[in-house]
């Protein structure tokens, strides 16, 4: 073989062992791809929010210890939530406050509190004094607190349980539809 011969075969393995070479470090450099959606848009430690109303008085507050929120899915979860809900009535502001264990809003629609959940009024001459529940669910629309589980109404001096219980914040009127079938209203002064 001559020289030629020998220089074109030698570029041609070069060539060859080239390619293969860069193909091999191509596919060890792949980006690797992250599913981010999965991931909360943030996480925050003892928040502190306020909500107002159209006429920029308090609607609600919200305290947690713990907040992450998730973009991709419009939520927000808590560790220990408090909500507190002022309803204006004449010269009175009814305030209640809905605590427990955890907790998940969805924007401005709803919250459902589980864990120890507590239900009390923040107001003066309340027939109610608490309610427990393992969990219940507040809809912000409406203002009302429901839960299907079983809750525990104490009141001043009386106790009783039930399920299918409401509460509407507007008008302080809380319904047991399941055992036992109970309405209490509020004292009219």
């Amino acid at each position: 073989m001559n020289v030629t011969k020998k220089s074109i075969w030698l570029a041609f393995i070069f060539l060859v062992l080239s390619l293969l070479i860069y193909i091999y470090a191509k596919s060890l450099v792949q980006p690797t791809v992250v599913d981010k959606s999965s991931l909360p848009t943030f996480i925050a430690t003892d928040t502190d929010m306020t909500i107002y109303n159209l006429e920029g008085k308090i609607d609600k507050t919200m305290v947690a210890t713990k907040t992450t929120y998730y973009d991709s899915k419009n939520k927000y979860f808590f560790d220990n939530p408090l909500i507190s809900r002022y309803v204006y009535d004449k010269s009175n502001i009814n305030l209640w406050h809905l605590k427990g264990n955890k907790g998940d809003m969805v924007v401005n629609k709803n919250a459902t509190i589980f864990g120890n959940v507590i239900l009390y009024p923040g107001f003066e001459d309340a027939t109610l004094q608490k309610v427990e529940a393992t969990e219940l669910f507040y809809d912000f629309k409406d203002n009302l607190v429901t839960s299907d589980k079983l809750v525990t109404i104490y009141g001043k001096g009386f106790k009783t349980q039930g399920t299918i219980f409401s509460v509407d914040l507007n008008t302080n009127v809380i319904k047991y539809k399941g055992q036992p079938n109970a309405i209490f209203y509020p004292k009219v002064k």
